[in-house]
């Protein structure tokens, strides 16, 4: 789950600090989200999911459990979309420009938990 969380957390933080950094355009998600079809949802879902297994393709850590993990992440990633949580945690201003900084800090942090992921199933595989 740590795996699909930090993947989709690089999807978030894109979408809140440089798809939508302002108020009025963030004001729009929850609507949008709203008039979604049931279709668009597994749409979203998949895409969250693909995104954790390719992190766990990256990790190498295959297994019932990890792609359980994957499914719960992608599940917790939707909930966090709907409810607009973390678009509440990113600042966000009348008119604000895109942050990229903010989505470096989000990848350099998901890249160390992936290869700190990898490691911990090497270490494990070699005992």
């Amino acid at each position: 789950m740590r795996v699909a969380s930090a993947v989709n957390g690089v999807m978030l933080v894109w979408l809140y600090s440089v798809a939508a950094p302002s108020k009025d355009i963030r004001a729009r998600i929850p609507f949008l989200l709203a008039t979604f079809s049931p279709a668009t949802w597994l749409q979203v879902a998949l895409i969250a999911t693909v995104a954790g297994l390719l992190g766990l393709a990256i990790t190498g850590g295959w297994s019932r459990k990890a792609v359980g993990g994957v499914l719960v992440g992608a599940v917790l990633s939707l909930v966090l979309l709907e409810y607009g949580l973390v678009g509440q945690i990113i600042p966000a201003g009348r008119g604000s420009p895109p942050k990229y900084w903010l989505l470096a800090v989000a990848i350099v942090v998901a890249g160390l938990a992936l290869w700190h992921a990898r490691r911990q199933v090497r270490n494990r595989r070699a005992a």
